[in-house]
């Protein structure tokens, strides 16, 4: 190959096919022609099946202007990979959502909100991966199961779902029903709202409504609603995985 001859190097920080340490050695070895651009939080070959339109976007400005210094800004915009602090076993066991300005609810009901949010996450995470697999596994859509128990039913267009009675843990319960902007595939995930109702041990009860940004690094998802007991939900919490 001739050593002027422009190359294009795209390597996914997460890449287990082809590890990161060694697309920056081939870099080095190719010599001064080639641009090496890191991809943060994507895997293998992060220009196919592209859900944030960045890597694509690189190569094809690298194809029409090779020689060009690449535009990598929007690197920057693809969120976090984010990972679960906890899969509690209890009700006990789960961080409360964080308190904001008009909220009476105790930590016992905020925890509770924080385990109907993050039932809905991992439902959202399963019926992608469900999606992925192929045809539609059930007579609505893609269906699965919750981590102790309950089910969720997605639409075939991934841009709803009902969850069934989710045990997020062995203590509680939660139901509802959540609407997601874009697909799972070829676009990411886009804004998740949802109202959702929990129960939980000793009579603890919320309906709460939520949203956050998928699309979004260090996402926060906003929850509001009412307990119970009369209290008010106003809290804050990360967004799911």
């Amino acid at each position: 190959m001739p050593r002027t001859l422009p190359v294009l190097i795209l390597s996914g920080d997460l890449d287990t096919v082809t590890s990161h340490g060694d697309a920056e050695q081939a870099a080095h070895q190719l010599g001064a022609s080639v641009t090496f651009v890191d991809i943060p939080n994507e895997v293998h070959a992060p220009a196919l099946g592209d859900p944030y339109g960045c890597a694509s976007r690189i190569v094809v400005r690298f194809v029409i202007a090779p020689s060009a210094p690449p535009d990598t800004s929007c690197t920057a915009t693809i969120p976090e990979v984010r990972a679960l602090g906890v899969f509690p076993t209890t009700l006990g066991d789960m961080p409360p959502a964080s308190a904001q300005r008009g909220n009476t609810a105790t930590a016992a009901e905020l925890q509770l909100s924080a385990i109907a949010v993050n039932a809905l996450g991992d439902s959202l995470l399963g019926e992608g991966y469900i999606y992925s697999l192929g045809p539609v596994n059930c007579a609505r859509g893609y269906c699965g199961v919750g981590l102790r128990g309950g089910r969720y039913v997605a639409s075939q267009a991934l841009d709803r779902i009902a969850l069934e009675r989710i045990s997020y843990s062995i203590d509680t319960s939660a139901l509802g029903v959540a609407r997601v902007s874009g697909a799972i595939f070829p676009t990411a995930p886009g804004m998740v709202s949802a109202q959702l109702t929990a129960r939980g041990p000793n009579g603890l009860a919320v309906t709460i409504q939520t949203a956050w940004n998928e699309r979004l690094p260090q996402a926060i998802a906003t929850v509001s609603g009412t307990t119970a007991a009369g209290h008010i939900v106003a809290a804050t919490l990360p967004a799911p995985t």
